[in-house]
């Protein structure tokens, strides 16, 4: 689904970059598989991306957050990143903080989360509006992915970050490995 949210002009800047979804919700997600695979188009995106701030987790200005554990406990993702960032918090300024990272706020906003490409001169947005904010919730995946998909979808994942204890594992479900504001 989200692949297919980039507008028409960001695709024409992209020479047809990313391309259609053709309809078929299991194709396309075949697609994307192929892609995101080592060895595809969007590889980087992915595993190598995640793994490189696992590793950087521990720094002392890396905060790791995972949107599971904001949704599940946005206040205490909130308290993480402002103690993170040594920032005391009123209790009217953390409730009006929370307020507005909050999904029901954020699509009275969601103009504001529109891409666009920095230096580009003719103010090309990448994404359709509600593109970012949509559900606010997890599991896409699990809707488009056909057993067989998912089966190999983990396979990935499980070779992908073998190396990474704890990684698969906070990768598909936040709090394992580190919770909001946990250091692991």
């Amino acid at each position: 689904p989200f692949f297919d949210q980039h507008t028409d002009a960001y695709r024409a800047e992209w020479g047809g970059f990313p391309p259609r979804a053709s309809g078929d919700a299991h194709e396309v997600a075949e697609q994307l598989l192929r892609h995101m695979q080592p060895g595809g188009a969007m590889a980087d995106l992915v595993l190598p991306y995640v793994k490189g701030w696992w590793r950087a987790r521990r720094e002392p200005n890396v905060l790791l957050l995972h949107y599971a554990d904001a949704l599940n406990d946005l206040p205490g993702t909130v308290r993480a990143l402002a103690a993170f960032l040594g920032v005391a918090l009123s209790d009217a300024e953390f409730a009006r903080v929370t307020h507005r990272c909050s999904m029901e706020h954020m699509r009275t906003v969601s103009r504001q989360f529109l891409y666009q490409q920095p230096l580009n001169a003719r103010h090309v947005h990448a994404l359709e509006d509600r593109a970012i904010v949509r559900r606010g919730a997890l599991g896409d995946g699990d809707a488009v992915l056909n057993g067989e998909q998912k089966v190999r979808w983990r396979a990935v994942e499980e070779a992908g970050y073998a190396d990474e204890p704890g990684l698969v594992e906070w990768v598909r479900d936040g709090r394992a490995g580190t919770s909001a504001g946990a250091r692991a």
